[in-house]
């Protein structure tokens, strides 16, 4: 298991930290391993100095509502080109990493 996060050249002013990906199988899902990855994202980023984070997820991943739960809300859409298709990515922000609930 690993956790990724990155501060992105392109987090831009409100957002200055962010969750890169979480990936768990199916059959691991549903037992908590995802909300503690985000809470030691949450806790990395706040050590490091940030204040605010953002997440992509594809458009109809069932992710969406796991960031919904975690108080995310959506701030931004883009579509990206990934092996020749063209696919649509929401953002989930939090203003404050206080604001975020794990």
């Amino acid at each position: 298991m690993s956790i990724r996060a990155a501060v992105p050249a392109d987090a831009g002013v409100i957002y200055d930290g962010e969750l890169y990906a979480i990936y768990l199988l199916g059959e691991h899902q549903g037992r908590g391993i995802g909300r503690r990855f985000v809470e030691l994202v949450v806790a990395w980023l706040r050590e490091q100095g940030h204040e605010s984070m953002r997440v992509w997820v594809l458009e109809g991943n069932p992710a969406q509502r796991f960031y919904e739960r975690l108080g995310g809300k959506k701030v931004g859409i883009k579509v990206e080109d990934i092996g020749g298709h063209s696919v649509t990515e929401i953002a989930y922000g939090w203003d404050d990493l206080g604001a975020v609930a794990v």
